[in-house]
Formats: C-alpha cells, structure tokens, sequence
C-alpha cells in the first residue's frame, strides 16, 4: 500500500513539474520597453498586441450571442428597452 501511494505521489509530481516547463515557454503579456511617443515603437507594439490576442483570444460561441436580426428583436422585446 506504501509502495503504490509513494508511486503516485511522485507521478504527480513529475506531472506537475513538467506541465509547468510546458508552460513557461509560452510567450508573455507583450512587455512596453521602449518610447511609445514613436511612432516605429508605437506600431511595433500594436502588431505585438494583436498577434498577441491572436494567439491567445478565442471566439465566444454561445446562447448570449446575438447573431441574427430575429434574436435581437427578441432581445429587445424580452427586456423591454423600446
């Protein structure tokens, strides 16, 4: 019994160590390092941002979507807005 614990006790921990090697090679939050009163600098930073979010933000799919004319005038007319 000591023996399988003692097993998945140190499975768990080699998991863990190399789930968070994983994920510090992962970019960071885009780092502002320079005068964004330039414009060179300003645009670099911009593009960094947006591939930034491109590789990080994802779509909302969902119920609370509004994608259609018939569902907003369904969402005007169940909150009463008008």
């Amino acid at each position: 019994m000591y023996g399988f614990s003692h097993s998945a006790l140190k499975i768990i921990l080699i998991l863990i160590s190399i789930s968070s090697l994983i994920l510090s090679t992962f970019s960071s939050d885009p780092v502002i390092d320079f005068d964004l009163e330039k414009d060179k600098d300003l645009m670099k930073y911009m593009q960094d941002l947006n591939n930034y979010f491109q590789l990080y933000g994802r779509p909302r799919f969902g119920k609370r979507s509004l994608n259609s004319f018939q569902t907003i005038r369904e969402f005007v007319r169940d909150r009463r807005l008008w």
